[in-house]
């Protein structure tokens, strides 16, 4: 893995910004889960909650709206539920919510999500809205999927502005492991399918099973890692061009293990054109790294050490979702 400041240069400038990440427990009856404020710029953080317990468990999606964090919690034995933490106060609000969850992203208006959601298995996906608030929260389907195959990651749904980006794995009539993908583009105003396309790489040749690829809505162009198999760790960072018939997949290259080996990483660019992710190789006794990489030449390196038990067995602490929040400072 390389290590280093060096694409920083890529960029016209070095952007400000904060992270919140979650730094769950993993002992029950031990210390509760710690939503931490990590200023990337300075190298500080900040506790801004400490109340969720081991039982829940956060891995799926966050993000910031405003003044408040949201993130998806799977609960023991009790299902999914959207924390709300007003990231000033610390004061925590937990709503229990139906289906299964996977990416959230702000609305229009305080207190309204839109959210990937799932029912039975395989999962049925759908995009629905959520406006928390009362006693009881509302929950709208925007759009329902047709059948497609779950490659297991929640990172495979990106927002941008208004778009939801869906990507999915295909598998060929008489291969038991997927070797190729889709993606499916939806207008959240609509609900209304605007693409859906097969990848494809040359004559023939299969064009890997999506994990993440890049999204700015409505771009044409962009980047995407992939996997020659499902439920094989060795990906490729390779070129997506949308405007063809099929979604066209070239120019790969391989990337390091450490790029895919907590499978969470963040859907969102932080304004300084990375991709935030904890590392498992690269965890101590004493902490755990998140590794900042960069989505056009697949260089990666440590961005912050998150100090706590995370190297040995019984690892007190394990890092899982995280969001990232844009300063209006340039640096």
């Amino acid at each position: 893995m390389i290590r280093g400041s060096i694409f920083a240069a890529s960029f016209a400038g070095a952007v400000a910004f904060k992270s919140y990440v979650m730094k769950n427990s993993q002992v029950i009856g031990g210390d509760n889960s710690q939503l931490l404020e990590i200023d990337m710029d300075s190298k500080t953080e900040r506790m801004v909650n400490n109340e969720l317990p081991a039982t829940t468990d956060f891995v799926k999606g966050s993000t910031v709206c405003g003044n408040t964090w949201y993130g998806i919690g799977t609960q023991m034995n009790a299902g999914n539920a959207i924390a709300q933490v007003d990231i000033t106060s610390g004061e925590l609000k937990v709503t229990n919510v139906g289906g299964l969850w996977y990416q959230i992203h702000c609305g229009d208006t305080d207190n309204v999500l839109y959210g990937v959601t799932a029912i039975n298995s395989p999962p049925e996906f759908a995009v629905v809205k959520l406006t928390l608030g009362g006693e009881w929260p509302q929950t709208d389907v925007v759009m329902e999927f047709p059948p497609v195959l779950w490659g297991g990651w929640p990172s495979s749904f990106t927002f941008s502005g208004n778009e939801l980006q869906a990507n999915f794995a295909v598998q060929k009539k008489g291969s038991d492991l997927a070797h190729d993908g889709e993606v499916y583009r939806v207008d959240l105003t609509t609900g209304n399918i605007t693409m859906h396309k097969q990848y494809a790489k040359g004559f023939l040749r299969s064009s890997g099973v999506p994990y993440f690829v890049r999204h700015v809505e409505g771009g044409v162009t962009t980047t995407g890692i992939f996997s020659d198999e499902e439920l094989q760790n060795k990906m490729r960072l390779c070129n997506v061009d949308f405007s063809g018939n099929n979604a066209k997949v070239s120019n790969c290259k391989s990337l390091a293990d450490d790029w895919w080996a907590s499978g969470i990483p963040s859907p969102q660019e932080c304004g300084d054109g990375l991709h935030y992710f904890p590392s498992i190789g690269g965890r101590t006794a004493s902490y755990q790294p998140i590794d900042a990489g960069n989505m056009v030449t697949g260089e990666v390196h440590e961005a912050y050490q998150v100090q706590g038990r995370f190297g040995g067995e019984g690892d007190d602490f394990y890092i899982g979702t995280h969001a990232c929040v844009r300063s209006p400072v340039t640096v």
